[in-house]
């Protein structure tokens, strides 16, 4: 099965099907990728917010980010993980 991230999805679902892909906005395929590997994605945003200097941001910086880029869903299961 191959995945496509998109939020615009143009081909009709039998030529997907056909082809064995699935086509997920970003926000499900994030929530999916946290579910597999909660540890591995969480220390990846923590790295990321750690990595950021011009300008710094927090943890929960990222996550407002995150929600404000639409992926509220996966924002939300990230901030549930707890702070770090």
């Amino acid at each position: 099965m191959r995945v496509f991230v998109d939020t615009n999805v143009l081909f009709p679902f039998s030529d997907r099907a056909r082809l064995g892909v699935r086509v997920l906005d970003p926000d499900t395929y994030l929530c999916e990728l946290h579910a597999q590997w909660p540890k591995e994605v969480f220390a990846t945003v923590t790295g990321l917010a750690a990595g950021k200097r011009n300008p710094p941001l927090t943890f929960g910086d990222v996550l407002a980010r995150l929600g404000k880029a639409g992926w509220t869903r996966f924002a939300d299961r990230l901030g549930l993980t707890g702070d770090p």
